[in-house]
């Protein structure tokens, strides 16, 4: 008698969570297809236009192409430290100063053209190889 007991229990409470589940997966599919069915339309004078609250093939490709445009953006000002660096080293190199040879010294003044240069500091800009 116990046992059977015991194993109604276990029935019910197996049977009442399972009710449980499914009344919160039917709201939240109810929830789902009530705000698809509820398109929220965009911003005005949004560049994007949607048709049935799906992105149109025009929105599609200009989000790929935003998108594709801030990776650029954040890509130039990554690497821009590299890049302004690189020019000075191959300005050294188009002068006739080799790499690991020499290391000149540079005074800025407000006319010269550099990235990020001040004009009261003085530079020493020039590769140094450390690997040999």
């Amino acid at each position: 008698m116990r046992m059977q007991a015991t194993r109604t229990r276990r029935h019910t409470l197996l049977g009442a969570t399972t009710l449980v589940l499914l009344g919160a997966f039917a709201a939240s599919a109810a929830l789902a297809l009530d705000v698809q069915a509820q398109a929220i339309p965009p911003a005005p004078g949004s560049p994007y236009t949607f048709d049935g609250g799906y992105p149109t093939t025009e929105t599609t490709q200009r989000a790929r192409d935003d998108a594709d445009y801030a990776r650029a953006v954040v890509a130039y000002h990554f690497w821009y430290p590299t890049v302004s660096l690189e020019g000075f080293f191959e300005g050294n190199r188009r002068v006739g100063i080799a790499d690991n040879h020499a290391l000149p010294l540079a005074q800025a003044t407000p006319h010269w053209v550099a990235f990020t240069g001040n004009s009261d500091t003085p530079y020493a800009i020039g590769v140094l190889d450390v690997k040999d």
